[in-house]
């Protein structure tokens, strides 16, 4: 209760003084009017929110040892340095826009250091909720983590496109943690956090910028292979479905534009989000992303079958897409 009651006390300090720190950091987002189309330079100081709140629990939890479950306290140094690199290139990202190849190099970089040295973050195997089977995939292991981590982390990046979107697809995640009782004082953190940044970015105060979605997706990304390595909470299947539509919108941009010949991370209005907004008001799509993005997991709970589930969504995808974007070009004519 004491250490909810200070990260709640910190993070309204934070949120009271979010336009003098704004000034400080002094790294915005322009409206270009080609992608960003907002009315004034927002402030992207959200991932700096973030990595403060994870900074000062990875040190007072390797000090004074607050967390029961402590799963990081062998390798607290190695964390911080790694989420502090993720920051880092955030924040050049958001500064001066940085080469998707260089980017990518960077991140598969600190990956790979990362997994060297924390091993229980290397994929052994994978469960799977249909069969009563654990598929051995040491062979592979270093090859599927890597890209397990580079694919969430650059779906999650590509998800923050609307205000609120991706604020409220993490607290959805940590809510997953805390009704399985894993990971639960850092998911308490990360929520009330994530709340007080989630107002000031429905009110165009701040945006994550790419220290939030770089940080958060390699954190997110973590959590879930320890939770399928370590406590076994979780088939890899689950997992798949929870983090589906930003993976499925990933696979769908990159192949169009890698067809189109342009890079498949270069950005652009395309995402189901963007669509969503042409067709409907900001709050109808706000909620209509929400639905979609926790829409696999609860019909997994529901149907209990992963098969069933996974044609459902697909097809239901398929479909959201085709709608979309049919409509957009009636709405043009």
């Amino acid at each position: 209760m004491t250490l909810t009651i200070f990260f709640f006390s910190f993070n309204l300090f934070l949120f009271l003084l979010v336009e003098k720190f704004s000034r400080l950091y002094r790294v915005y987002d322009y409206p270009d009017k080609k992608r960003k189309f907002h009315p004034f330079p927002v402030s992207l100081i959200g991932g700096l929110f973030i990595y403060l709140n994870l900074l000062i629990f990875f040190l007072a939890n390797y000090f004074f040892s607050l967390d029961q479950e402590n799963i990081y306290k062998d390798k607290i140094f190695l964390n911080l340095l790694i989420l502090s690199a993720f920051f880092l290139i955030g924040y050049f990202d958001d500064k001066k826009a940085i080469n998707p190849n260089l980017k990518l190099i960077l991140m598969f970089l600190l990956i790979y250091l990362t997994i060297f040295f924390d091993k229980q973050l290397l994929l052994n195997y994978l469960s799977l909720s249909f069969l009563d089977y654990k598929f051995n995939i040491i062979f592979l292991q270093y090859f599927l983590t890597i890209l397990c981590f580079l694919l969430f982390i650059n779906a999650f990046n590509m998800i923050d496109g609307i205000n609120g979107q991706a604020g409220s697809y993490v607290i959805f995640i940590l809510i997953i943690f805390v009704i399985n009782k894993i990971f639960l004082t850092l998911s308490i953190i990360l929520i009330v956090a994530t709340i007080f940044i989630l107002i000031l970015n429905f009110n165009n105060k701040l945006y994550l910028g790419s220290t939030g979605t770089l940080v958060l997706g390699f954190l997110i990304s973590d959590l879930f292979i320890k939770s399928h390595n370590i406590y076994e909470v979780f088939y890899a299947d689950e997992i798949f479905l929870i983090m589906i539509i930003p993976g499925l919108d990933l696979f769908r941009l990159a192949l169009t534009r890698l067809l189109n010949r342009k890079h498949p991370f270069k950005p652009d209005r395309d995402h189901i989000h963007h669509l969503a907004i042409k067709n409907f008001s900001f709050i109808n799509s706000f909620l209509f992303m929400q639905v979609i993005l926790i829409f696999p997991y609860l019909l997994f709970l529901i149907l209990k079958n992963f098969i069933f589930t996974i044609i459902i969504v697909l097809f239901t995808y398929i479909f959201l897409i085709y709608f979309l974007k049919k409509n957009e070009k009636n709405e043009k004519n």
